[in-house]
């Protein structure tokens, strides 16, 4: 090639199976895509420092380019810029890249690990999606944003540290990472995406206190997560966030502050520990002010639950099957709605413990009981506050319970 060539083009190479060898100047600056394929002969390239532009699909179907050095020149990793390179094993970045944009290394099967410097500040959505051999990942320690996907279905990845300068992990951002055990959200996190790590085998999950939302199905299916902690002032728990965590027993949250009063609606969304069947210690963040349909459905080991002083909503079919759930603890509040089916089939009630000094504040449906079981009207123990007795009796529905005591708080 001469020595003042500045751009190859696109697929100039294709098919040259007999070449071996070739040699590219320092001067070139631009390389098209699949320029090498099916050139099964040559067995290694050299890219020049000065080239900053490497137009994606670039390497593809070249078997022979197990690694990559990408030259000072470069800036920033394009778009789609190795998409498909399955034969790359490894990818050495240096401190002149500033950027790695979209789906950069997405489906590089081979690659099986990678660092990348502390100039990179922004790391694109799928920038690493479907690396499934992808096992060690080095961080820079600035970036503050966790794109959507960046290792969605990176199968082999087992533990990864997060910078502390971590705000946001995405949607997605570790979905379906089958192999990941171990990882600790830092302490700026807010917000952490739906689907995040969905299908992970996490085993334990601390969530700093900095985090408010927890997006729909984050959690949904890590089959081997045993403790979760919670920010006590959490404002939103996403519908299925830990739908089917089947080895999931204990549900904390710390203690630091009560809940902030500045905080209108604080969920925990439709579905959200349904299926939890090993789920046995539960407590509810203060902040939470409204139990959606369904939260902890068949949660079938619950056997206590304290409802903070917060909500106002108990949506329907929230404890349904929850066959062992004795006992029930309701605060005192001003106005509180149990809506249809909420205690349907929890066959193993002993004790709902009402602190409300009115029982007219309670908004409730016959239904709100499982309606075909009169058993629990005989079972079950209704307990009010000293001088409501004569008000809980007189009132539809309480007054179906025979059994209603006095309980002092």
């Amino acid at each position: 090639m001469p020595n003042d060539l500045e751009n190859i083009g696109d697929r100039v190479f294709v098919g040259c199976t007999s070449l071996q060898s070739i040699y590219i100047p320092n001067s070139l600056e631009t390389i098209g895509k699949r320029l090498f394929s099916g050139c099964t002969s040559l067995d290694r390239i050299i890219i020049p420092d000065n080239v900053n532009s490497l137009c994606f699909e670039a390497l593809l179907d070249w078997p022979f380019q197990k690694s990559v050095n990408i030259p000072n020149s470069v800036k920033k990793i394009n778009t789609q810029e190795f998409k498909g390179c399955s034969y790359i094993q490894s990818v050495t970045i240096h401190e002149s890249v500033t950027r790695i944009e979209d789906n950069a290394f997405e489906d590089c099967v081979s690659l099986q690990s990678i660092v990348i410097p502390n100039s990179v500040t922004s790391i694109g959505q799928g920038a690493f999606k479907g690396c499934t051999s992808l096992q060690k990942v080095v961080l820079p320690k600035n970036i503050a944003v966790i794109e959507q996907e960046t290792f969605s279905d990176c199968t082999s990845l087992q533990s990864i540290n997060l910078p502390d300068s971590l705000n946001i992990i995405g949607e997605m951002a570790f979905y379906n990472c089958s192999s990941l055990q171990h990882i600790l959200i830092p302490n700026k996190v807010t917000n952490i995406g739906g689907s995040a790590f969905s299908g992970s085998p996490l085993i334990n999950i601390d969530i700093p206190d900095s985090v408010s939302t927890i997006g729909q199905s984050a959690f949904l299916g890590c089959t081997s997560l045993e403790n979760v902690k919670l920010p006590n002032g959490i404002s939103d728990i996403g519908y299925w966030a830990f739908r089917a965590c089947f080895s999931l027993q204990k549900v904390e949250c710390t203690q630091l502050f009560c809940a902030d009063s500045s905080v209108h609606r604080a969920r925990i969304g439709s579905g959200a520990f349904e299926d939890c069947t090993s789920l046995q210690s539960l407590v509810i963040p203060d902040s939470i002010t409204e139990i959606e349909n369904e939260a902890f459905l068949g949660c079938s080991n619950l056997k206590k639950i304290e409802i903070p002083s917060n909500v106002y909503v108990i949506g329907n079919n929230c404890f349904e099957n929850c066959v062992s759930l004795e006992h029930v603890f309701i605060p005192n509040r001003n106005y509180l709605w149990i809506k249809t089916n909420v205690f349907k089939e929890c066959v193993s009630l002993k004790g709902l413990h009402f602190r409300i000094m009115e029982p007219e504040n309670i908004n409730l449906y016959i239904e709100s009981f499982d309606e075909f079981n009169d058993n629990l009207y005989y079972d079950c123990i209704l307990f009010v506050p000293p001088g409501t007795r004569w008000a809980y009796k007189h009132r539809p529905i309480w007054g179906r319970f025979k059994n209603i005591e006095i309980e002092n708080n």
